[in-house]
């Protein structure tokens, strides 16, 4: 991937800059992209992305599939882009803004070992990562956390093939908490995300495990930092659960449902999850070693976590399939990755499941619930 297929990617057609600044920089509304804007003493952008007052959002260094010198090249140019965002460009950037270096995942790898891992950056900078097979990113916000945690994503052992956060949650989970945080705006100054004790009265199937549902609805851009809902976030809000399960299908998790469903089409006899597993992998064309993030990612105790949770979601909120616990003996009900018949003409023919039907109830008296 070279530079100026690196810089096409920063358009304000392509929907992943949108979820970049929602996810990033809270940020929903209208938005431009500046091309070799000129700043202080010579130098020049390759992409700024600006807010609809015209105030920059995102200094943006754009590399390509370069060496270690080039690299590092790019790593002093968003120094000089920080530093003057905090001195001579403080009038036009926008109350909050990112610095960017933009690069493509083909870095580290054995073809071109640059360490990037190893070398020092600006601590507030943002990584930009682009999968160049299927034009899907990771950003990372080096701020948060330290660098040591965020290797994975640097070389060819990791590939994302989506820039959102998805967990082992069922998308009524996810439906439960958009809800809930909607209605804690309305009875708690500070909006907790922590939605464990609403799973575990509704009888989810983990109720233990609400924080990775505030996570995601931060990553998908349904909250925002202070885990109220968002204008995307509200447009989901007023969807019934089918509609709800197909947009998050169609939308969001698309890649993963259809790389999961479509080894189970495909395939006659899965012998287990790890057979998946490789056969997952090898849909992506990726070797038994490599993990795609959310999907086939795994540690040294459990190879399959994910997938098993990717399993249970095609079972428990697509009903799109069967099969024993802990089992592969995959049984298909209809095909959710063809368009029709839609999933939530499927869902609307089946009962909603009974944590859905226990949190609607609990809405007849909204303020006692959630208080």
């Amino acid at each position: 991937m070279i530079e100026d297929e690196v810089k096409a990617f920063f358009t304000p057609d392509n929907p992943a800059i949108k979820q970049y600044l929602a996810q990033h920089l809270n940020y929903f509304d209208d938005f431009s992209v500046m091309s070799e804007q000129k700043i202080f003493y010579g130098l020049k952008v390759d992409k700024v992305i600006l807010d609809k007052n015209q105030k920059f959002l995102s200094l943006i260094e754009c590399k390509g599939d370069v060496g270690t010198t080039e690299y590092v090249r790019g790593i002093g140019q968003i120094l000089q882009y920080r530093t003057q965002a905090k001195k001579e460009l403080r009038n036009r950037m926008a109350e909050k803004f990112s610095i960017v270096l933009a690069f493509p995942n083909e870095l580290n790898t054995k073809q071109n070992p640059v360490e990037i891992e190893k070398l020092e950056y600006p601590n507030d900078a943002h990584l930009f990562i682009i999968n160049s097979q299927n034009n899907s990113y990771k950003a990372i916000n080096l701020a948060i956390t330290k660098i040591g945690s965020k290797t994975k994503y640097f070389g060819e052992k990791l590939v994302s093939i989506s820039p959102y956060y998805f967990r082992d949650n069922t998308f009524a989970e996810y439906f439960i908490g958009l809800h809930t945080m909607h209605y804690r705006s309305f009875y708690q100054k500070k909006v907790s995300r922590n939605i464990d004790d609403v799973l575990k009265v509704c009888g989810s199937h983990n109720p233990g495990n609400g924080r990775n549902v505030g996570i995601t609805l931060s990553s998908l851009g349904f909250i925002d930092a202070n885990n109220r809902l968002t204008p995307d976030g509200y447009k989901f809000l007023d969807l019934s659960y089918p509609k709800f399960v197909e947009k998050l299908t169609y939308d969001y998790a698309f890649p993963y449902i259809n790389s999961v469903f479509s080894i189970i089409n495909d395939n006659d006899v899965i012998k287990s999850k790890d057979h998946q597993r490789l056969l997952i992998n090898s849909l992506w064309n990726l070797s038994a070693e490599q993990q795609i993030e959310f999907l086939t990612e795994s540690d040294s105790k459990d190879k399959t976590r994910y997938i098993g949770s990717w399993n249970y979601i095609l079972k428990r909120s697509l009903k799109c399939l069967d099969f024993d616990s802990r089992k592969t003996n995959f049984k298909i009900k209809y095909n959710p990755t063809i368009g029709l018949p839609s999933i939530a003409s499927k869902l609307k023919e089946i009962e909603l499941p009974n944590e859905i039907k226990v949190f609607l109830s609990k809405l007849d008296n909204p303020s006692e619930f959630f208080q």
